[in-house]
């Protein structure tokens, strides 16, 4: 409960503001020290909320801040960059990433949804996040123009799990495919 608290500061705001809001009317219409005390405190209450929200980074925020990462790093088109963030304990998937990496040149991608993001608390700590990805680059589909395809918009439903490793979640696994699929 708290750490959804804590990732919605709209939230925070919004229902602060009612209160302080509230309360100020309150002290308008009746007046009295002690209900000028309780909205001055209401309103403190609310900005230290903010404040602690704005300062506190929960897992899943560190996870969506990975994947922003990860996918600036494909922006580059800089193999080492995009293999620094594959697990130490994945060398298959630093493999298959190596080999599907170099026929596709990527030039924007944007996380457009993040479906689902479960933790595992384990030894290491295990995140499973679903997510939509919009994507434009020169990628390789097959015979079409000689497999590559220049400014190609794409849609793609992908799949990650991320482990913790020396502090930064790292890819252990990765699936994605079609926009409709269900990536299981």
């Amino acid at each position: 409960m708290m750490n959804e608290l804590l990732e919605h500061p709209v939230l925070i705001g919004c229902v602060g503001g009612v209160i302080v809001l509230a309360m100020g009317y309150t002290w308008l219409q009746q007046g009295g020290w002690k209900l000028l005390a309780a909205t001055v405190t209401a309103l403190v209450l609310t900005c230290l909320l903010l404040v602690v929200e704005r300062v506190v980074v929960t897992p899943r925020e560190e996870v969506r801040n990975s994947l922003d990462a990860i996918a600036r790093d494909f922006e580059t088109n800089d193999m080492q960059r995009i293999l620094s963030h594959v697990s130490k304990t994945a060398p298959d998937i630093r493999a298959r990433a190596s080999g599907e990496f170099p026929r596709h040149t990527f030039k924007d991608i944007r996380i457009t949804s993040f479906d689902k993001i479960t933790f595992d608390p384990g030894q290491p700590p295990r995140a499973q996040v679903s997510l939509r990805v919009s994507l434009v680059g020169d990628f390789y589909v097959g015979e079409i123009n000689k497999g590559q395809v220049p400014n190609m918009r794409a849609v793609r439903a992908v799949k990650i799990t991320l482990l913790k490793e020396d502090g930064d979640w790292k890819v252990s696994d990765y699936q994605h495919g079609p926009p409709q699929s269900v990536l299981e």
